[in-house]
């Protein structure tokens, strides 16, 4: 491993090339990025073009992987309470907030992100009721379920998965996904928020049914010559986003979150869900600054009718990656677990 400050120029831009070797150089917005990446520089230690990734582990049991649809997570109980009384009908910002006060965890999660940098309120929102006045019962719906994924972080063996980073990926691709929905002019970004936040639920729900094929996946993923998801087919025959979609559908949430957590790798029929879309870009791109699990790891392609879909010059992403520079550091310090 390097450390960044010892890096020299020429360094820098072969470890850049390296991370960008499957991306698509030549498409304008991939050019971008690569130029914005330079830019940002290498903020964290990395591994040499092809440097070795020594590790001992066998390959897991088949039935671990065939028994894993069946492992994953049912939704916590406190959620499934939760969307039942939010679609009853007369229901009050109070009784949501009596029913997420339950769990302290939960409230402590969805308080911490509505004060964030991120929604900017002046004043402090101490309660779930004025929560929901200020950001609507809808959003504080997909922000309790971001929360019943944290509690299930939480469940995980420990080592399986560097959470830090993993949340740091996780809100630096909610915010640019809100980002670069609101350049598109539609409504409703920030349901975009949540989509990117949520985009690699597979990978926890991957770590929570087999740790130990995560952590095969994650160590032979460092010394293979592909993006991770490619490693995950190969070994799985299915990858983190197809789970993660499983489990959103499992816990029965809306389809656009559904599909662009289930399509963030391969987007398929883009125009039909641009969500989906606009999370490929923003994991795209923040990976391409580093901001990933495993700031050696490679890039995976882009599709250019994601990109289309959205319908954004090149020269937007600029703008995109100013904006998560001013609202990351303080909106995981503020949610971080």
């Amino acid at each position: 491993m390097l450390n960044a400050e010892d890096l020299s120029p020429d360094q820098k831009t072969e470890l850049l090339e390296e991370r960008f070797r499957f991306a698509g150089r030549g498409h304008p917005a991939v050019d971008a990025m690569f130029t914005l990446a330079s830019e940002w520089g290498i903020q964290e230690p990395c591994r040499r073009p092809g440097e070795p990734v020594a590790f001992k582990a066998l390959p897991p049991d088949p039935m671990d992987i065939i028994q894993m649809e069946v492992r994953l997570p049912p939704m916590p109980a406190i959620l499934l309470e939760l969307k039942e009384i939010i679609h009853a009908q007369n229901t009050s910002a109070r009784h949501i907030g009596r029913v997420i006060g339950k769990a302290p965890g939960l409230t402590a999660w969805v308080l911490k992100l509505v004060n964030s940098p991120y929604y900017g309120f002046s004043a402090k929102v101490s309660t779930i009721s004025r929560a929901i006045s200020l950001v609507g019962i809808k959003q504080i719906q997909l922000l309790a379920m971001a929360g019943g994924l944290n509690s299930l972080a939480v469940l995980l063996p420990k080592g399986v998965i560097n959470m830090n980073r993993f949340w740091r990926h996780s809100i630096a691709t909610g915010i640019v996904a809100q980002e670069l929905w609101k350049h598109t002019g539609r409504a409703e970004s920030e349901q975009l928020f949540v989509c990117g936040l949520l985009h690699d639920c597979g990978k926890l729900a991957i770590a929570y049914a087999a740790p130990k094929v995560s952590q095969y996946l994650h160590r032979s993923g460092l010394s293979c010559d592909q993006p991770e998801y490619e490693a995950e087919k190969e070994l799985m025959q299915s990858d983190h986003a197809h789970l993660g979609g499983m489990l959103m559908h499992r816990w029965n949430m809306p389809q656009p979150l559904v599909m662009s957590i289930l399509r963030h790798h391969h987007v398929e029929d883009a125009v039909r869900y641009p969500e989906a879309a606009a999370v490929h870009i923003a994991d795209l791109l923040t990976n391409s600054l580093g901001l990933t699990l495993d700031p050696g790891a490679c890039l995976g392609a882009l599709c250019p009718a994601a990109w289309d879909a959205l319908g954004l010059p090149p020269q937007k992403l600029r703008f995109v990656v100013d904006m998560l520079l001013t609202k990351l550091d303080g909106l995981v310090s503020g949610i971080r677990p």
